[in-house]
């Protein structure tokens, strides 16, 4: 899309996605035990920790190369077993530990050889 220079807005495709997930989903959930509570706190959590960085990502895409996109995306497998670490309890392996350092490494070795930021964000 960038070579073309095509400028269409895809967050709506992520709020389409999001709704064809929850009624894909939705059947799976039957009976439906939650609590109203639950159920806020569920919606909290899917606005929070998936509809924002899935519209953050797409807006990412528009300015950063898509080696830079999937860098940043694995970021996520590398950070869900900290954030366990730290929350839970649930000590990660050295095995663990080291394909997150491999990443993490991968994604600090894209930043300096492109130069940190991309040039339209400067």
């Amino acid at each position: 899309m960038r070579k073309t220079g095509a400028r269409i807005n895809l967050i709506p495709a992520v709020l389409v996605g999001g709704l064809l997930s929850a009624l894909a989903t939705l059947p799976l959930a039957w009976p439906f035990l939650a609590s109203s509570r639950d159920i806020a706190i569920l919606a909290l959590l899917g606005a929070l920790q998936l509809a924002l960085p899935c519209a953050l990502a797409v807006m990412a895409a528009r300015i950063l190369s898509p080696t830079e996109v999937a860098l940043i995306g694995l970021t996520e497998v590398v950070f869900g077993p900290l954030w366990a670490w730290l929350g839970a309890g649930e000590a990660p392996t050295s095995h663990a530990l080291f394909g997150g350092g491999i990443v993490l490494a991968a994604l600090a070795a894209q930043a300096v050889a492109s130069g940190g930021w991309p040039s339209r964000a400067r």
